[in-house]
Order: structure tokens, then C-alpha cells, then sequence
């Protein structure tokens, strides 16, 4: 059975979503197995807030961890913040679940997953 090798894909939103000088957004995705609860993988990504386009919409790869069938066993949360690095201050903050559920055959062939909007506040 083929492994999965995909993408996850978030748009961030909300007052202070714009760009400021020394500022990242940073995002961190967590797959979950929901029948056991277990940890399966996690990734971050950040950018420079100046350099984050518009609307900001960040994507992180995931490896190939998956390789069981089409069962929808997997949950995804995310997290994302705006922060300055000098001294390292949180500006603003986030999180979502998603609702669906995930196979690996999902992550296959639907690569890449958009869990939607995470408004950060």
C-alpha cells in the first residue's frame, strides 16, 4: 500500500493579520489518531509577516507516516500565532480542530487538505 506524502494548508485571519516589521506568523499542525489518541506526526512553518502575501495562507509538508487503508481515523489541530522575535513576544493567537476525519487515502489523493480559517486574536 502506498505511503502518504502530503500537504496541509491554513488561512490565517483577524485584526492583526497584517504585515509589521519583525514579525512572523508561525503555524504548527498536529495528526492525531483519534481511535487511540496518539500523537502521530507534527510540523511547523513560519514567514515574515511582510513577506506572508494576502490573504496569508501557509502549507506545511508531511512525511510518510501514513500507510494503512481508507479508514478515517486521523484528526488535524493547528495552532498558529503572530510573534516578534526581539524579544520573543506572542501578539496574537489561535487554534482549530478540524471536523472531518482523515484517512490515508485522503491524504494521498487529496493533498493538499485545507482545514479552512484560524482567526487569530
Amino acid at each position: 500500500m502506498a505511503s502518504a506524502q502530503f500537504q496541509v494548508t491554513v488561512k490565517l485571519e483577524g485584526d492583526c493579520v497584517q504585515p509589521d516589521q519583525d514579525t512572523y506568523y508561525v503555524v504548527r499542525f498536529y495528526v492525531y489518531n483519534s481511535n487511540t489518541n496518539n500523537l502521530v506526526e507534527t510540523q511547523t512553518v513560519s514567514v515574515l509577516t511582510t513577506y506572508s502575501g494576502n490573504p496569508v495562507n501557509l502549507t506545511t509538508q508531511f512525511s510518510s507516516f501514513c500507510t494503512a487503508d481508507n479508514t478515517k481515523i486521523y484528526k488535524i489541530y493547528a495552532e498558529a500565532a503572530k510573534v516578534y522575535l526581539n524579544p520573543l513576544t506572542e501578539i496574537c493567537y489561535g487554534k482549530k480542530w478540524t471536523s472531518p476525519l482523515y484517512s490515508c487515502d485522503d491524504f494521498i489523493f487529496g493533498s493538499p487538505i485545507d482545514i479552512g480559517v484560524i482567526t487569530l486574536e
